[in-house]
């Protein structure tokens, strides 16, 4: 059965008059819309369906016109007709006498397009339609384009509304759009007020283009903002959803309880339902956040495109205290916390891991669990995957660790050579460690490392156990070749890997500045090879810590020329001891000289 009402429309106007010019012929008829709904309250849209209109003294009473009308509704079960210009079935409409009368519309509906009929209400006729009568009793005056009205009974004159141009102005006489209102009072301009039963799902005011609604301007709450197609709409603002500010299509649109949280942008914050402290900007912004309904204070802050947007499973979206600024950072965070994410791509793949700081565009986006990692520059940490606590500082910066912890790395492409080593530390452009717990300063090219004191190395007895005095002196000092040579620069960066960032896919390549170069070989330098300091420790069974062995296939030979001393103390120990056996065995000789020449 269809309801026992109708949806009017934003305006019905009964007469469209201008009675300026009553002395022509008045209109007979009455321009009457409305919307036509089902029993279910759903629009009855592009249907063709019938109507009878009455036309009774006073409600219920004497009938003074009854017609009948078939008539189609548009896309939003909107449908006009004329009252007057329809079929008659009683009386004549053009000799109602409505001065004398008190006039009643009477409106009855087949949903069919038929003649089954069902009562839609009755309605008393007021001030509209006495026009009709004005044309033999009003007094009429004013001006064209104004909407008249009653400044005394049975006289006509000026209201603030006028029509121009098929514009409505209210407060001025030229309106430039279809409806412009112009204040000259300090008074609120336009008030909008629903019911107190009105729900979110009936915005208080919808906006439509071409048909379809393209955007809902709402509040349920002093304290709320929604705007946008179904922003807001499951707010419960009496269950705790208070201090909530939504822009955007379908932004908030879970939430029910949950407060003091911004969502700027599409379907940003769709799936919170009960977490507060939150705030998402952009498109898609923490749109799996939380879906329970703990009402849990996150102070998550996401701000770009997917930023925090989350796993596929709400409900395990549990994280807080993360911040994510820039297209997909932290994307796929699930329970990690206190993370910081800076840079299209950043911790975009991290799941759990927790206590990150990133600033960089493709910084750390690989990593899931890590933890503590904090890595600063484009491409920063690159391939880290599970290591943790590495900390990097620089474009480029440890771009090949990945399973590695407590690294650091500060200059642009430093970092370990393997992604496996740990407790390295790299310092300047291209340093590279070549094996775990190793410290290095600059590049091949670096010609002077210093400062104003020597360095100073811990040697402090309390600390030393298995203390032996094993050092052998000139046995090991004389197997030694002193040399003087250059270094290859260029074979040593090939050898280390230097140029580790050309490998990382061509999305980290070089820019287009030049790399760091200088000479191909050092200047003359003096020591030793390497390997021959180990031959000779080896054949004199020393286990001698100036050699500083590759760990792996590439790491270089290097040796400690601070620990020379400790074999060449030795050493002039032993030359000591021989010096002092032959003064002793010369003044015996020269004693026994002196006594055979007595």
């Amino acid at each position: 059965m269809v309801m026992k009402s109708l949806s009017f429309a934003l305006l019905i106007l009964c007469f469209l008059f201008l009675f300026s010019g009553m002395v022509a012929q008045t209109p007979q008829g009455i321009s009457y819309q409305a919307v036509a709904r089902d029993a279910g309250g759903d629009l009855l849209a592009s249907t063709n369906v019938g109507l009878r209109i009455s036309i009774t003294n006073g409600n219920g009473g004497t009938l003074l016109y009854r017609e009948t009308h078939n008539t189609n509704t548009n896309s939003l079960g909107l449908f006009t007709l004329t009252v007057g210009g329809g079929t008659p079935v009683s009386g004549n409409f053009t000799t109602i006498n409505w001065s004398g009368t008190t006039p009643w519309l009477h409106v009855e509906l087949d949903p069919a397009g038929g003649t089954n009929y069902v009562d839609m209400g009755t309605s008393q006729m007021l001030s509209v339609p006495y026009a009709l009568h004005s044309k033999s009793s009003a007094a009429v005056s004013g001006s064209t384009g104004s909407i008249s009205k009653f400044v005394s009974p049975g006289s006509l004159g000026n209201s603030v509304i006028t029509e121009n141009n098929n514009n409505i102005g209210i407060g001025i006489t030229s309106p430039y759009s279809k409806l412009y209102v112009k204040g000259n009072e300090n008074i609120p301009q336009l008030i909008v007020e629903g019911p107190s039963a009105q729900t979110n799902i009936n915005p208080l005011i919808k906006l439509i283009k071409n048909g379809s609604e393209v955007m809902w301007i709402n509040s349920d709450d002093f304290r709320n903002v929604f705007v946008g197609y179904q922003s807001g709409i499951s707010n419960n603002s009496t269950g705790g959803g208070i201090f909530n500010l939504n822009l955007g299509i379908f932004a908030g649109a879970s939430n029910t309880v949950g407060s003091k949280n911004v969502a700027a942008g599409g379907l940003a914050l769709y799936n919170n339902v009960g977490a507060s402290g939150s705030t998402a900007i952009g498109y898609y912004a923490m749109r799996n956040a939380n879906s329970t309904t703990a009402t849990s204070l996150t102070n998550n802050v996401a701000v770009g495109y997917e930023a925090l947007s989350g796993s596929a499973n709400p409900a395990a979206n549990t994280g807080v205290r993360n911040t994510a600024i820039g297209s997909t950072v932290l994307k796929n965070n699930t329970s990690g916390t206190d993370n910081t994410g800076c840079g299209y791509l950043s911790l975009s793949a991290v799941t759990t891991g927790k206590q990150n700081t990133v600033a960089g565009s493709n910084a750390l986006i690989f990593s899931e669990t890590g933890n503590d990692n904090t890595a600063m520059g484009f491409g920063s940490q690159y391939s880290t995957y599970t290591g943790f606590r590495n900390t990097s500082l620089g474009s480029n910066s440890m771009l090949i660790t990945s399973t590695g912890s407590y690294n650091t790395a500060v200059g642009y492409n430093t970092g370990a050579n393997t992604e496996s080593f740990f407790n390295t530390t790299c310092v300047g452009i291209d340093a590279t460690a070549t094996a775990s717990n190793m410290v290095r300063l600059g590049n091949v090219f670096v010609t002077s490392i210093g400062g104003y004191q020597n360095w100073t190395n811990i040697s402090d007895g309390r600390f030393k156990s298995e203390v032996k005095e094993n050092v052998p002196g000139l046995d090991f000092i004389n197997k030694l070749r002193p040399v003087t040579y250059r270094l290859d620069r260029e074979k040593i960066n090939d050898f280390i890997r230097v140029d580790k960032h050309k490998s990382a896919g061509t999305e980290l390549a070089s820019s287009s500045d030049p790399d760091l170069t200088g000479d191909a070989y050092s200047a003359i330098t003096s020591g030793f090879i390497a390997q021959e300091v180990e031959s000779a420790a080896r054949e004199t069974g020393y286990d001698f810590s100036g050699i500083d062995e590759p760990k792996n296939d590439g790491d270089p030979y290097g040796l400690r020329y601070a620990e020379f001393v400790v074999p060449l103390v030795k050493a002039v120990q032993e030359l000591d001891r021989k010096v002092e056996s032959l003064q002793k065995e010369n003044a015996e000789l020269k004693a026994q000289v002196a006594s055979m020449r007595r």
